[in-house]
């Protein structure tokens, strides 16, 4: 088994990144940061990114 210090190649769905490309201009424009995590799958030395996920965020 490897751990994520041994990925070499990752992969990122155009869609991951317009949802969190999305999420992150619309609170900048009010001001506040966001965020977004990449959640996926490790097989070997390559991690697919299957999903955005945007957690529920307090903006101070």
């Amino acid at each position: 088994m490897t751990g994520l210090r041994d990925v070499t190649i990752v992969t990122l769905p155009r869609g991951c990144i317009s949802t969190t490309h999305g999420h992150l201009r619309s609170v900048g424009r009010e001001g506040n940061e966001g965020m977004a995590l990449w959640v996926g799958v490790q097989e070997d030395r390559h991690f697919a990114v299957t999903e955005t996920v945007i957690p529920a965020q307090r903006h101070i």
